[in-house]
């Protein structure tokens, strides 16, 4: 039997823009690691938010197609969100972000692993559905990842990341 893990965290549109053009690429920190434990053979469940646009319906699709389960509450109204990065011509990038990070309340309920991802793990809204599916978890894993240019920085999301790191079984630093 399959180890029953849920993700939860971003799942949004990469683009990549550099001397050799644009590229697009399904991102999000969660969604990676999603399509990682299915393509190990877990039993994945991906609770994210992403619009209801043609971006959304692919991202979703893709997903399934690697085998990830999304819930259905993950898509919502709205544009998906999107990260451009940009690689200047000496190799060095910058990047930008348009995002929304409001999912909905969700059952950890059956599952054997709760997964918890970078930036969505400590970002409002969305980081108070986090830390209460880690409360509820049975087993609590977390990949800190936070990214000082969305979060910020200092006491609160330090505490916000001890908080999460106190309660894990595994944690990627």
């Amino acid at each position: 039997m399959a180890v029953r893990v849920l993700v939860i965290g971003e799942c949004l549109v990469d683009e990549v823009a550099g001397p050799a053009g644009r590229t697009v690429h399904r991102g999000g920190s969660a969604a990676n690691v999603a399509v990682a434990l299915a393509r190990l053979g877990g039993d994945v469940t991906l609770h994210t938010h992403v619009g209801d646009d043609a971006a959304g319906r692919e991202l979703v699709a893709g997903l399934e197609t690697e085998g990830v389960h999304v819930t259905a509450s993950s898509v919502r109204p709205g544009p998906t969100s999107r990260a451009v990065a940009t690689i200047r011509p000496d190799g060095s990038a910058s990047y930008a972000f348009d995002l929304r990070w409001d999912p909905v309340p969700v059952d950890v309920t059956g599952f054997d692993v709760v997964h918890v991802c970078s930036f969505a793990a400590v970002l409002e809204p969305g980081a108070a559905v986090v830390r209460s599916a880690a409360q509820s978890a049975s087993a609590l894993s977390y990949d800190v990842n936070v990214r000082e240019v969305l979060t910020g920085t200092g006491p609160r999301i330090r505490a916000k990341v001890e908080d999460l790191v106190a309660r894990c079984a595994l944690v990627k630093a």
